[in-house]
């Protein structure tokens, strides 16, 4: 989160949600398919296609799935 999308006008905006607690670089959740922007648009697609994050219906849920400005706590 926090990087640039560049649009083909070359405008920009900032990636504000992510993988939460299931993909994290530096305390930051890395962004995936479906994170949303700080202008409201959605990332719908990805050059990368190997990884996944799977969140079941009975589990608790990944904390901070796609939850904007979520910060990765780190455990002691």
């Amino acid at each position: 989160m926090g990087d640039l999308v560049r649009y083909p006008d070359n405008t920009e905006s900032r990636i504000v949600s992510g993988a939460g607690a299931a993909l994290s670089h530096n305390g930051q959740p890395m962004a995936i398919v479906g994170s949303a922007t700080d202008n409201g648009d959605t990332i719908v697609s990805s050059l990368q296609s190997s990884g996944q994050i799977r969140e079941y219906a009975d589990d608790d849920g990944i904390p901070g799935l796609l939850q904007p400005d979520y910060q990765v706590v780190k455990p002691d």
